[in-house]
């Protein structure tokens, strides 16, 4: 396992409706301040070129997306024996992402489509 130090203190962009009203925190954006660590769940060939991670707050536990530029390899543990079942864990917490991502995406189009409609009967 590698393990990431966040470099500086990351806040997730917010979201805003038409009328300029603020929507909480998008989905699955963690924050972090510098010196948290994390877990890439995600291969280095599978992030290759993405801005965005996958990655396992070591704190807590929490598991979203965190842009790259902020992470930086922190260690590599040699010898360390990992649970038996850490790649089982690090796949369903991998998977559950990309679950909710797909969901956002679906729920982000169909509130798109709500809007041309609505333009459209006007």
């Amino acid at each position: 396992m590698e393990v990431y130090k966040c470099i500086s203190r990351f806040f997730p962009p917010r979201r805003y409706d038409e009328r300029d009203q603020h929507i909480p925190q998008i989905e699955n954006v963690l924050a972090c301040e510098k010196g948290d660590l994390f877990d890439v769940l995600e291969t280095e060939e599978d992030r290759k070129g993405k801005v965005w991670w996958a990655v396992r707050q070591l704190k807590g536990d929490s598991v979203g997306y965190i842009p790259a530029k902020y992470l930086k390899l922190d260690r590599r543990p040699v010898g360390k024996l990992l649970p038996e079942d850490y790649q089982s864990s690090r796949e369903s917490s991998l998977k559950s992402l990309q679950g909710a991502k797909r969901q956002a995406h679906s729920s982000l189009a169909t509130e798109s489509r709500g809007r041309k409609d609505e333009r459209c009967s006007d």
